[in-house]
């Protein structure tokens, strides 16, 4: 009834089935985006953001889907394979926290990743910074008070 293991048939048969499941689950594996990271981390509520995602499979780049309202693209500088450049603005009523999320590419979706949001500019590191006199200085952008 079922054709003979060893035959040549059988083997040329397993042969190709398993290269065509080989082949096809990695075509559809490459197009998946992957999220790896975004500098900065988050950003002040009420501004604009410049933006570096880093991942794979980033080139068909369209844009970000967030979970939460109060988030508009910008622009999108330079899209590559492995980096995408884009300005984001953050609306002033967005609430401090961790956001939700995604890249949308035109063959798919990344996993969502955190985004930041605060109510205090972002400032960059510098080195080196385990000396004082070599210290980074916040300043006061301007005067802000505390509420109860």
């Amino acid at each position: 009834m079922f054709a003979d293991p060893s035959s040549p048939m059988h083997i040329l048969r397993s042969s190709f089935l398993t290269a065509a499941a080989l082949a096809f689950g990695t075509s559809l594996f490459a197009a998946y985006p992957t999220f790896n990271s975004t500098k900065p981390n988050g950003g002040q509520r009420g501004t604009e953001v410049k933006l570096t995602l880093t991942g794979t499979q980033l080139a068909d780049f369209e844009s970000l889907i967030f979970f939460s309202p109060g988030f508009t693209q910008k622009s999108v500088e330079k899209a590559e394979n492995g980096k995408v450049q884009m300005t984001i603005a953050i609306a002033p009523d967005v609430p401090p926290g961790n956001h939700l999320m995604r890249i949308r590419t035109k063959t798919g979706i990344s996993h969502p990743r955190q985004f930041f949001v605060g109510i205090f500019p972002n400032v960059d590191e510098k080195e080196p910074n385990t000396i004082l006199k070599h210290r980074s200085l916040l300043r006061q952008t301007k005067p802000w008070k505390a509420s109860c």
